[in-house]
């Protein structure tokens, strides 16, 4: 396990770099979605083709990888904006090849496509900035693979998936970070409309983290 676990909590974004060839470039096999399905996230071939997409960014750099995260928004089922479309995020963070001081963050939006920035980081409160090393805090996500990120969906979807106690439930966040794997699933109570939300954390083992 990483030392150096939520060292870095905060990314900014700081050069936009659409064409800059410091990362995985700009073509992807994952076209532009037109419609979201909020459920794509806990479909199997769905998942197993954006995790392929996430390997095909990182190329090279899989074995220094930051952050993942995959975000499905419902406006409509969140905020009751029903002129809102449903939108998925994909954000890709790791360490920059040209500036080990830095991060590269490879970014997807269904409405707006593909992006690329270089990015500054910021340090938790209690980390000695002058003996961090940012290279030492990233993780090899070739020790990982869509398999077994499909099992730790199952296996959260096994603890929390109720379809008589919840009117709607999908899961709304994957984050991949420190060899871990965590999970947000969003749901509405059947019986008052109530917002609610469950988590789910596992290894790279697919072991929960309790």
């Amino acid at each position: 396990m990483n030392k150096l676990i939520g060292a870095i909590v905060c990314v900014n974004v700081c050069i936009c770099l659409a064409s800059c060839g410091g990362g995985g470039g700009s073509k992807s096999s994952l076209p532009k979605i037109g419609k979201v399905d909020i459920q794509m996230l806990s479909n199997e071939a769905e998942l197993k083709k954006i995790y392929g997409v996430i390997e095909e960014k990182a190329g090279e750099h899989i074995k220094r990888m930051d952050e993942i995260l995959l975000t499905v928004s419902s406006p409509s089922i969140e905020r009751g904006r029903q002129n809102r479309e449903d939108d998925f995020t994909m954000m890709i963070y790791y360490l920059y090849p040209k500036n080990k001081n830095k991060l590269y963050q490879v970014n997807y939006n269904s409405e707006g496509g593909w992006s690329e920035n270089v990015c500054d980081i910021e340090l938790a409160r209690g980390v000695d900035a002058e003996s961090f090393v940012l290279e030492e805090a990233m993780f090899d996500l070739s020790a990982f693979s869509a398999d077994k990120l499909c099992r730790i969906v199952k296996d959260a979807l096994a603890k929390h998936k109720d379809e008589k106690k919840y009117a709607v439930q999908y899961i709304k966040e994957i984050q991949i970070k420190d060899d871990e794997v965590s999970i947000t699933i969003y749901s509405r109570l059947a019986s008052n409309d109530v917002e609610q939300k469950q988590h789910y954390e596992a290894d790279f083992d697919g072991d929960e983290i309790q």
